[in-house]
């Protein structure tokens, strides 16, 4: 059986003075309760100007205070941004290593390009030039993590030797993954003997499943992965909201789910739109997937519940629905990614669905 992560954004709704410190310090209350009930990792997400949806600009000191508040569970990036204008690598290999020794080596090294305009636009990012940019600092954070004295003479930057300090606490570096919405991603991510973070939303099961073959066919064949091992393992993400009863569950969570996944529509047409005027042939996915007419007017809970392209319920139906995600073929390295905080869920409901899916949920799959 697979194990069980937790996965925030930060999202929140107005007033944004009030929510801040109230979410950030309910989630690491959360996290430490997902620790106590049989949760094996906490990710975040690193996004831009995303209002509402994720105020989640600085995933380093998030997950460090997730770090000073457990012992066990993992902590994982989902993702650092690895475009240069987000991340410079040499900062991003300080951060990750740095926050390795903290936790004396929880980290899941998870990356990623970016998928949304306001977050490229806005940071004056050529969307032609993400997976390259994604590429060339990956092989540079790997060269600082491993090399005594790195030094980097490219097209792109021209470095002198330097020692980068600290090297991660785990050897030879965290476990690396990528984040893949489009099927060639699930396929590259294998390809580079990378875990896959499959960040799909809205998207059928039998869809997800043959997306998670893809991946396990390319990492079969991975003969030159880009780290110094094959990081064999796919997490798969979906929203989850464990309730007292059904009815409780789609009372409190079924409009916070439908908001959120018509929200990322809109951002992902509105992207659809952008890169058709760039020119940018590694984004042409998101227009089979979503369309311009996809943006999310018209998404129910049932469509997304009928389909379990969400798991919301009690304890019995979400021991239904994580059944039918196990049965895509999750093997027991893999991980199920619950988003338990769609923007709107009052805090104390999320810490409750976490600690109740982690004592009636979770030991079914042991």
């Amino acid at each position: 059986m697979p194990e069980f992560g937790v996965i925030y954004e930060a999202g929140m709704l107005p007033p944004y003075e009030v929510n801040e410190p109230i979410v950030f310090g309910a989630l690491v209350e959360q996290v430490r309760t997902a620790e106590r009930v049989g949760f094996k990792s906490v990710w975040h997400v690193e996004h831009h100007f995303l209002e509402g949806m994720a105020h989640s600009s600085n995933s380093d000191v998030l997950l460090g205070a997730y770090a000073a508040a457990t012992s066990t569970i993992r902590l994982g990036y989902g993702v650092k941004l690895l475009p240069y204008a987000y991340n410079h690598p040499l900062r991003a290999a300080e951060a990750v290593a740095t926050l390795d020794q903290l936790s004396g080596g929880r980290v899941e090294f998870g990356t990623g390009r970016s998928f949304t305009r306001e977050e490229m636009e806005g940071f004056a990012i050529d969307p032609n030039t993400t997976r390259q940019q994604w590429d060339e600092s990956l092989h540079m954070i790997l060269a600082a993590f491993r090399d005594e004295k790195f030094s980097w003479d490219s097209d792109s930057w021209k470095l002198p030797p330097r020692s980068v300090v600290p090297k991660p606490f785990q050897k030879p570096h965290p476990p690396l993954w990528v984040a893949g919405t489009s099927p060639d991603s699930h396929t590259l991510a294998g390809s580079l003997g990378m875990g896959l973070l499959s960040f799909s939303i809205r998207t059928p099961l039998n869809v997800l499943q043959e997306r998670l073959e893809m991946y396990r066919e390319a990492v079969r064949n991975c003969t030159d992965p880009i780290g110094d091992y094959i990081n064999n393992r796919a997490a798969t993400f979906t929203l989850v909201y464990c309730g007292e009863t059904d009815e409780e569950a789609r009372e409190t969570a079924g409009k916070a789910v439908v908001d959120y996944i018509a929200q990322s529509g809109r951002y992902l047409a509105d992207t659809v739109a952008w890169v058709a005027g760039q020119n940018a042939p590694s984004y042409a996915y998101m227009k089979d997937r979503y369309g311009m007419a996809e943006g999310g007017d018209g998404l129910t809970f049932e469509e997304l519940d009928s389909q379990d392209m969400v798991i919301v319920g009690g304890p019995e139906t979400c021991c239904k629905k994580v059944q039918r995600y196990v049965e895509l073929g999750m093997e027991p390295q893999d991980i199920l990614l619950g988003h338990f905080q769609a923007p709107g869920l009052p805090m104390d409901k999320v810490g409750a669905s976490i600690e109740r899916f982690g004592k009636e949920v979770i030991p079914a799959f042991l």
